[in-house]
């Protein structure tokens, strides 16, 4: 069932999120929690602040004084200024004629953005009006050296291509600058498309510009930011925004009701009003404006949110579809792998804590972020079915027969991996499972008002979710958690750990990358599709901690038994949602067993 629809399949209207939050969640958010009414404006922004380079510029526009990184000289024009206090993404034009997208602010608006210390402190002494953010150049680092390349395991030739198509939008000159032949060229940039997941050069250089900065904005509020920089309208702004995705002039064509030839027209027009050659030159620079328009509508920044530094994050492709999944490998190789499913509020990112205590018993932890969260890019059809082929995807991928399988929520998941390659599994563990809406009696505390919400008001699920994502900051998140947990003894004790409740907090924040659409797709399919059932389940344990605040082991085991028969239940009395972290040799003796 998809989310904005009753399970009877009839529609109805989208409903303002500001004015039907429950009242006990918008006073946990606090009284600065952002209407998720606005398409633009937005809780925290997760960047990469070595994305990023910067200048100072005058009152009139003129840039005075830019890091060397920066790749505009001091004399560039900005074509507009924000108002006092506020900052704006304008264009910079040099003296060339070279232009390029830009955030620009006064000392109190950029207090937050990563500036070079030359920068702030030109700033802080009023030598200087307003600082000026690009995104970096391809062209300053090392490409084989960058984040995008690392996470999608490009080689150094691959690595080069990629940055050359980022930074010249054109094959034949990217070719020129890795120093290689045409033909060359183009074989690698088809080889590093298939590791991205990605269809057309568009999407490998928007993917590449995303992962050297960080999150993006809304579609809504992309066009929004087109139409404000550009002479272009605002269906010339969404058609832009879909062919930068990697889309076809047909598939902008289906999406807004018109023909490819009115496409083919207006894409010509938008080519000459954004001053671009290719749709690789019109990625980048849509990547960047998205990037940009996120930053300055930010009500705060948090830095390096996509890739906490002891992860060893890779993104893989689906194998035979669309898009990417990522995922951590642990490792090590030889252990006995075990693909950890997350919540529909979590994602990838567990407590090195945690993930030692598995190592140590001889397991070989594999977490990845579910289609639509962190960095795993969403699906279309069957959200479940196509959840459990990641699932097959990730192990065919490493060269994995077989794995154990550990759900930390994600139970309709592994119902469909179990049903479909339950061959492929050797035990499972579901922990804490959801039960079916219909029994689930446990409508408590903040939790309960959410699920309430939920199963109630399915059509309210978009809204929920952009209420949640727009209001991710780690403070927020911290309190939330705390505040849903509180009823448990043993997971307040749990996260009394500093390490522990960084890593969950940090782990809910991944979750809203993509404006919670993971949480959106979940919420609509999880508590009303039925699950699958299999003829032996004695290869799965059901584990649940007696002091879960939000479920009832009473109502989530006897449906789950009855779908996997002869399943094993363990209920341990002294944990609770996070039994996990609480238990992590109950779980690996579970799992090995």
């Amino acid at each position: 069932m998809k989310a904005g629809r009753l399970p009877s399949g009839t529609p109805l209207p989208e409903t303002g999120a500001g004015a039907d939050m429950p009242e006990e969640l918008v006073a946990t958010l606090g009284p600065k929690a952002i209407s998720p009414d606005d398409p633009v404006s937005s809780g925290p922004a997760f960047l990469n602040p070595g994305g990023f380079a910067s200048a100072t510029c005058d009152e009139e526009g003129v840039v005075r004084f830019a890091e060397d990184r920066f790749g505009f000289a001091p004399g560039a024009q900005l074509d507009r200024l924000p108002a006092r206090g506020q900052a704006r993404v304008s264009l910079l034009t040099a003296s060339d004629g070279r232009t390029a997208a830009v955030a620009v602010a006064g000392p109190q608006a950029a207090a937050e953005w990563p500036l070079a210390e030359t920068v702030r402190r030109a700033l802080l002494a009023g030598e200087a009006r307003y600082a000026v953010l690009i995104c970096l150049s391809p062209a300053a680092a090392d490409p084989a050296n960058t984040q995008p390349a690392r996470l999608l395991g490009l080689s150094g030739p691959e690595a080069r291509v990629a940055a050359g198509l980022v930074e010249t939008g054109d094959m034949r000159r990217a070719a020129q600058r890795a120093g290689m032949g045409y033909e060359t060229a183009r074989k690698l940039a088809k080889s590093a498309m298939r590791k991205a997941g990605v269809r057309r050069q568009g999407e490998l250089v928007g993917l590449w510009v995303a992962l050297q900065t960080g999150e993006t904005v809304s579609q809504p509020a992309l066009a929004a930011a087109l139409g404000a920089l550009f002479p272009i309208g605002a269906r010339q702004a969404e058609i832009a925004a879909i062919v930068a995705d990697g889309g076809s002039r047909k598939d902008a064509g289906d999406a807004l009701g018109v023909s490819e030839h009115a496409v083919k027209a207006e894409l010509k027009a938008v080519f000459t009003a954004l001053q671009v050659p290719t749709v690789a030159a019109l990625s980048v620079l849509i990547s960047e404006v998205r990037i940009l328009t996120r930053l300055v509508h930010a009500v705060s920044l948090e830095a390096t949110a996509t890739a906490p530094a002891a992860d060893p994050l890779r993104l893989i492709p689906r194998v035979g579809r669309p898009g990417r999944i990522a995922l951590l490998d642990h490792g090590p190789r030889g252990a006995l792998p075990v693909l950890i499913l997350h919540t529909a509020t979590t994602s990838r990112h567990n407590p090195q804590s945690f993930i030692r205590a598995l190592q140590s018993h001889g397991l070989r932890p594999i977490a990845f972020d579910r289609p639509g969260f962190g960095l795993s890019s969403m699906v279309e059809g069957d959200y479940l079915a196509q959840s459990a082929q990641d699932m097959a995807d990730i192990l065919d991928t490493l060269g994995i027969d077989r794995a154990a399988v550990m759900a930390r929520g994600g139970t309709m998941v592994l119902s469909r991996f179990a049903a479909r390659w339950g061959d492929r599994m050797l035990r499972a563990v579901a922990v804490n499972p959801e039960p079916p809406s219909g029994v689930d009696r446990k409508r408590v505390g903040l939790t309960g008002v959410v699920k309430t919400l939920v199963y109630g008001k399915p059509w309210l699920t978009g809204a929920l979710a952009s209420y949640l994502g727009r209001n991710a900051s780690a403070g927020i998140v911290e309190r939330l958690v705390l505040r849903s947990l509180e009823s448990s003894e043993a997971d307040r004790r749990v996260l009394s750990d500093p390490e522990v409740r960084t890593a969950y907090v940090q782990s809910s924040q991944l979750s809203a990358l993509q404006g919670a659409a993971g949480f959106r797709a979940v919420a609509g399919a999880e508590p009303f599709q039925p699950a699958i059932p299999i003829a032996d389940g004695r290869r799965i344990t059901i584990l649940c901690g007696a002091q879960d605040p939000l479920y009832n082991a009473a109502d989530s085991v006897p449906p789950w038994e009855a779908v996997w028969p002869g399943a094993s239940v363990v209920i341990v009395p002294d944990a609770g949602r996070l039994v996990h972290f609480q238990k992590p040799e109950l779980i690996a003796r579970l799992l090995l067993d």
